[in-house]
């Protein structure tokens, strides 16, 4: 037999895509939860009240059946923790996650934007670094690794770093390394090489930082003069966008920043239950690299993508002569760009574009 095993921690993620297609793969699946481990139930009918009127509900019928070794104590305990509901109901429970509260939880989705084993070497394109800066154990320095075809149409996140208790030698030292692996140069200021990477894009608070990487010759960018584009709010619709419309894929080798976009980002929780739009400033570190570089190189990508659009929509009408891009967006058959699972108009989504021989 093939045994698959895994936990289910987001909506979009793989274990719920296989869960989801089960039924017509003919996949038997068996599923577990706090109930099946729990201890029997006490013998004082006090304690028995308790547990029932805590679990309201949720107990299942065959309960008294119950021989595990999890403790009703430490149940209680964990069902009165601050712990959230969701928490509870997918990490206990064994429920479907849901994508409340999380900031990218309705934009990204394994199938949209997760690319699995795909590699960047001897595909023609332009090499990108998005640095967040930190150093410390809960807020690492993190290097997402950027492929963006000539097109400049799409980018593909193909690594990452993230970096704990690192100095700027060490960190370059660990970009250097990783570039390697796929054959790229890194900048060599004293040695006169321009290295592979065409911008090296920062969090602008980190001056200091900047400077350090400048004087090895990274090709640090230029921060855009349109600062309303840098509040968080407006980058994350912008992040959004190219997540919706699968123009952010993301391989297997980025754990880390898969976590975060699948549901570890999260916006705080008002006092009564909803959810404001300030996200928490906790598991956010690749989350904000990739926002500060979606910030830099979206206007180039969005014009990108509405040539392609206009192509496509005068090869389809010839008699339309030359057209405005606000003339043919959302128009049939031609999708909006910010449209779910479409990469090229009439092809398969973008996710199968990037594994076939057309890529």
């Amino acid at each position: 037999k093939t045994v698959l095993t895994s936990t289910r921690k987001f909506a979009g993620g793989a274990m719920q895509r296989l869960l989801d297609d089960a039924p017509k793969k003919g996949y038997k699946v068996y599923q577990w939860c706090i109930w099946e481990t729990i201890e029997k139930l006490p013998t004082e009918q006090a304690k028995i009240d308790e547990i029932r009127h805590e679990f309201a509900g949720e107990l299942p019928a065959d309960i008294h059946k119950a021989d595990g070794y999890y403790t009703w104590r430490d149940a209680l305990q964990k069902k009165r923790s601050p712990m959230e509901a969701e928490t509870w109901a997918v990490e206990w429970r064994c429920r479907k996650p849901g994508t409340q509260g999380t900031v990218y939880g309705n934009n990204y989705s394994d199938d949209n934007n997760n690319i699995g084993d795909w590699s960047p070497v001897g595909k023609p394109g332009h090499i990108f670094l998005f640095e967040d800066f930190g150093a410390s154990d809960d807020h690492p320095d993190v290097v997402l690794f950027v492929w963006i075809p000539i097109t400049f149409d799409r980018m593909v996140v193909f690594d990452e770093l993230y970096m704990r208790r690192y100095g700027t030698d060490q960190i370059w030292s660990a970009v250097a390394d990783k570039m390697l692996k796929y054959g790229y140069e890194m900048p060599d200021v004293l040695a006169g090489k321009q290295g592979t990477i065409e911008g090296w894009i920062p969090d602008y608070h980190g001056l200091t930082e900047i400077m350090d990487r400048q004087r090895k010759g990274a090709p640090m960018t230029a921060q855009l003069k349109q600062g309303d584009l840098y509040i968080v709010e407006n980058g994350i619709k912008m992040v959004g966008g190219f997540l919706q419309s699968g123009r952010i894929m993301i391989t297997a080798n980025c754990p880390d920043l898969r976590a975060e976009l699948m549901g570890d980002y999260r916006y705080m929780k008002n006092a009564d239950g909803t959810y404001s739009r300030t996200p928490l400033k906790k598991n956010d570190h690749g989350v904000d690299a990739l926002r500060i570089g979606t910030i830099q190189v979206h206007t180039r990508l969005t014009a990108a993508i509405m040539r392609q659009l206009e192509i496509k929509y005068q090869d389809k009408h010839p008699e339309s002569g030359p057209v405005q891009p606000a003339e043919i967006v959302g128009k049939d058959p031609l999708p909006s760009p910010y449209t779910p699972k479409t990469g090229e108009v009439g092809d398969a989504p973008i996710t199968g574009g990037m594994l076939n021989k057309r890529w």
